[in-house]
């Protein structure tokens, strides 16, 4: 069954990218072409609590047909063009790295629990290189005018999102493109019939096909590494636990306060955020050797967990079976942060006190963020997570 449900996302796919191949400018008009997927994107974590279908685009402006257009994405140079094979490979082994680090990041604790089962495990149902420019939406509100976000609607209605949202449960799109002066990626996107658009960014109500179920967008460039990407995904988790935080208990102090760390990302010790590990201030800076005492690693919201120092080696140091083999790569020391900090949100069979009652699994909202709303699901319940 899942198998047949992938070829008819691939028939519907060529019916609305293959059949109209479009030049823009000076660029060549080639058809897009369906990438053969690895085997490793196509089978979910095992052991998961909720798939997560994707469907990813890319699209790569060229205006030889052979080489990816220097001029509109920055990426190579007139004298050195790159070649449209080498950028689809690059982008292959960068979806397969994203999705291994979400994978291992819903693990609870398996940092210090080899046996910790995933919350989510992502399967990619297409994925289609389209050979154009990302064609320009709305312009960005700050910053020098003529940088235009990408239009959305434009890319998704093409690409047939409805039936993908709606006929196959796609939760996720996943969108490689460049970030330049002219087209400025929005890191996440959701469209949603629940709650609107919750997410990193400028939440336009109109800048995405709005359906009967929630999907969200992440536009990764793919001039950078996996780290950029997850940083999206990071950003978004921050802006879903926020909110849901604050719609239940009336503001998200559990959330920034306790979790992240009081004042708002002031204060040093606690769990930390996307930019920022328990021992620094400093944005990025996720190899500091600069030890702190952190509860990170028994996190409760009163405090009264296990204090250790920890340093960047507390991530630096993992070990995790990546699908090529490598271990280092662009950006590794962020891609490893990420992957702790998402280690230690409160998961899968946690049972992390919060007064009389207990942290729910976080991934929850993640995995289905329409039914946790629906149902009243917050960050804490009356029973602990039975995993």
């Amino acid at each position: 069954m899942r198998r047949s449900t992938t070829l008819s996302a691939v028939a519907v796919l060529a019916v609305a990218l293959l059949a109209a191949p479009r030049a823009v400018g000076a660029e060549v008009a080639l058809a897009s072409v369906h990438e053969e997927l690895d085997p490793f994107l196509t089978t979910p974590a095992a052991g998961h609590l909720w798939e997560m279908p994707v469907l990813v685009l890319s699209y790569i402006p060229t205006a030889d047909g052979v080489h990816v257009d220097p001029a509109t994405t920055g990426w190579g140079s007139a004298e050195a063009p790159v070649p449209l094979a080498d950028l689809r490979r690059r982008i292959m082994a960068l979806t397969v790295r994203t999705k291994f680090a979400l994978e291992e990041g819903s693990r609870f604790r398996a940092y210090s629990d080899p046996a910790a089962k995933p919350s989510l495990g992502y399967r990619i149902v297409g994925m289609v290189t389209v050979f154009e420019p990302v064609p320009p939406g709305q312009e960005r509100p700050w910053g020098d005018p003529g940088c235009h976000f990408p239009d959305y609607n434009q890319i998704l209605t093409r690409a047939g999102i409805a039936h993908f949202v709606e006929d196959l449960g796609v939760k996720e799109v996943w969108l490689w493109m460049y970030h330049t002066a002219e087209r400025e990626p929005v890191e996440s996107n959701m469209s949603s019939p629940v709650t609107g658009d919750i997410s990193n960014s400028s939440r336009f109500a109109d800048d995405l096909p709005v359906l009967t179920k929630t999907y969200i967008v992440y536009s990764y460039n793919f001039t950078r590494d996996a780290r950029c990407a997850l940083e999206n995904h990071m950003h978004q988790l921050e802006s879903q636990l926020s909110h849901v935080n604050t719609l239940r208990d009336g503001n998200n102090d559990l959330f920034d306060r306790d979790f992240v760390g009081s004042g708002s990302r002031k204060t040093l010790g606690r769990c930390g955020w996307t930019h920022c590990p328990p021992n620094t201030l400093a944005d990025y800076d996720v190899a500091s050797e600069v030890e702190v005492e952190s509860d990170i690693e028994d996190w409760t919201p009163d405090g009264s967990g296990h204090k250790k120092r920890i340093n960047c080696r507390a991530w630096l140091d993992k070990t995790y079976a990546w699908p090529d083999g490598k271990s280092r790569f662009d950006e590794w020391e962020g891609t490893y942060w990420f992957i702790y900090w998402m280690q230690s949100h409160p998961g899968r069979g946690n049972r992390i006190r919060y007064g009389g009652r207990w942290m729910t699994n976080w991934w929850a909202l993640v995995g289905d963020w329409d039914g946790c709303i629906q149902s009243g699901f917050g960050l804490h319940g009356e029973q602990a997570d039975r995993g």
